[in-house]
C-alpha cells in the first residue's frame, strides 16, 4: 500500500529473519528506486516495522535491524497503522485500550456539559464517543476477548 510517501509492505515467510532480508533486500532497493524516480521523500527517523505472528518460533522476537539511509531501524512491538495500533501478537489489546482512553476522555467531557436534555446527551454519545472507541471494530472484534469488549463498554 502506498499514498505518496506512505508507503506499506508486507511480507510473509517462515521466519523473521527471512522476512527481514527480503525486506532488506528487495523492498527497501524498490523504495529508495521509487524515491529518486518520483521525488517522494522518505524519512528513516519515521520508518518501522513489526513481526507479526503469535508463533515465537518464527522469531517475532527477533531484534535483527534493518538499514534505511544509514540507520538502523530494529523491530518494535507495536506500529501504528491507519489509526489501528497492530501489536506483534495481534491481539489487539493495546489498540482497545488505547481507543477506551480516548472514548472515556469524550465522555468525562460530555458529562460536564449541564443543562442538556437526555436526548441530546445519547446523540452526542453516539457520535462523539461510540465512533471512537470502535474505531476499525471490523478488525479486532472477531478475535477480542470478553474482558477487552468489557474494557469498551465501561469507557
Amino acid at each position: 500500500m502506498a499514498f505518496v510517501d506512505d508507503y506499506s509492505a508486507w511480507v510473509i515467510g517462515r521466519s523473521a529473519e527471512e522476512n527481514t532480508r527480503i525486506i532488506q533486500d528487495e523492498v527497501i532497493p524498490m523504495l529508495e528506486k521509487w524515491e529518486r524516480t518520483s521525488g517522494a521523500q522518505f524519512e528513516a527517523t519515521k520508518t518501522s516495522f513489526i513481526h507479526l505472528t503469535r508463533y515465537k518460533a518464527a522469531g517475532r522476537d527477533s531484534t535483527i535491524p534493518l538499514q534505511f539511509k544509514g540507520k538502523e531501524i530494529v523491530p518494535k512491538d507495536k506500529v501504528k497503522l491507519l489509526g489501528v495500533t497492530l501489536d506483534k501478537e495481534l491481539r489487539f489489546k493495546v489498540h482497545l485500550a488505547d481507543k477506551a482512553g480516548k472514548a472515556t476522555k469524550v465522555a468525562l467531557a460530555l458529562r460536564r456539559m449541564k443543562g442538556l436534555q437526555p436526548k441530546a446527551v445519547k446523540q452526542l454519545a453516539q457520535s462523539a464517543v461510540l465512533p471512537g472507541a470502535d474505531y476499525a471494530s471490523p478488525v479486532w472484534y472477531p478475535i477480542a476477548t470478553h474482558d477487552m469488549k468489557q474494557l469498551l463498554l465501561q469507557s
